[in-house]
C-alpha cells in the first residue's frame, strides 16, 4: 500500500499472493471460531447488515480444509456443498492495480457507490446480477460458497467483518473514489475510509475476474439451499 499525493494504490497479486489470501482467510475464520456466536446474515454488496464480531460461519461449514472433497476453479480452491453462489475467484479478494487520475471528480461513497463500482467495473447489474448470486452474494449467507464468484462475496462479507472488528461503522462510513479507464482509485483519508474502500475494491475487480466462469443457474440461489 502506498500513499500518492491524497490518493492511495494497490500492487496486483500475483497467483501465488491469491493463494496465500485465501489460507489467510480460512485461518482468520478457525481463529474466529471460538468467539463465534450464532451467524447473523452478513453485509454484502446492496445492504449492509452488519456481521456479528466473530464474521466467520463454523470452520466445518464455511471454512474449506484438507478433509473436504474439494472442486477446483480457475485460480481458487474452493470447498463443494457450500452456500450462495460464487464464481470463480483468483483471490477472491484481491484487486487489480489502481492509479491516480488527477482531474477525474471523486464519486462519494457508500452502498449506492459500490453498486456503481461493481456496474462500471464488470458491465453487470449489481441487484440483478449481483443482489441474490449463490450462497454470499446478497442478503445474508451461509454454507460453502458455490464458485469463485461467490467466494468474492465471502471474503468480502469478512473484509466488512473485520472492520466492525476495529469500530469502523461499515453501514454509516462512506468514501469517495475516482473512476476512469476502468480503473478503480480510492481516495486517501480516514482508516476506516480507506478499509471500507478497499474492501469493495477488492470485491468488484475479483467479481470482474470471474465474469467467464458466471454461472446463471446460481443468480437467483435460495438460500435453503446453501449448507
Amino acid at each position: 500500500l502506498q500513499n500518492v499525493g491524497t490518493h492511495f494504490s494497490l500492487s496486483p497479486p500475483f497467483a501465488d499472493e491469491e493463494a496465500e489470501a485465501l489460507r489467510d482467510e480460512v485461518t482468520h475464520c478457525a481463529e474466529n471460531e471460538q468467539q463465534r456466536q450464532d451467524l447473523n446474515p452478513c453485509s454484502h454488496i446492496l445492504r449492509v447488515q452488519t456481521c456479528s464480531s466473530s464474521a466467520c460461519p463454523p470452520l466445518s461449514r464455511s471454512c474449506p480444509t484438507n478433509g473436504e472433497n474439494k472442486e477446483e476453479t480457475p485460480g481458487f480452491p474452493q470447498a463443494a456443498g457450500q452456500e450462495k453462489g460464487q464464481v470463480h475467484v483468483g483471490q477472491v479478494c484481491s484487486p487489480r492495480a489502481v492509479v491516480c487520475l488527477p482531474g477525474v471528480r471523486a464519486v462519494p461513497g457508500g452502498l449506492l457507490d459500490l453498486k456503481s463500482m461493481i456496474e462500471k467495473v464488470t458491465g453487470k447489474s449489481a441487484l440483478t446480477n449481483y443482489g441474490f448470486y449463490g450462497c454470499y452474494c446478497g442478503w445474508g449467507g451461509r454454507g460453502t460458497p458455490k464458485d469463485g464468484t461467490d467466494w468474492c462475496c465471502w471474503v468480502h462479507d469478512r473484509c466488512y467483518g473485520r472492520l466492525e472488528e476495529k469500530g469502523c461503522h461499515i453501514r454509516t462510513q462512506s468514501y469517495k473514489y475516482r473512476f476512469a479507464q476502468g480503473l478503480v482509485t480510492c481516495e486517501y483519508g480516514p482508516l476506516c475510509q480507506m478499509q471500507l474502500c478497499t474492501c469493495d475494491w477488492k470485491l468488484v475487480y475479483c467479481l470482474k475476474r470471474n465474469l467467464r466462469s458466471y454461472n446463471p443457474h446460481y443468480q437467483y440461489f435460495p438460500n435453503i439451499l446453501c449448507s
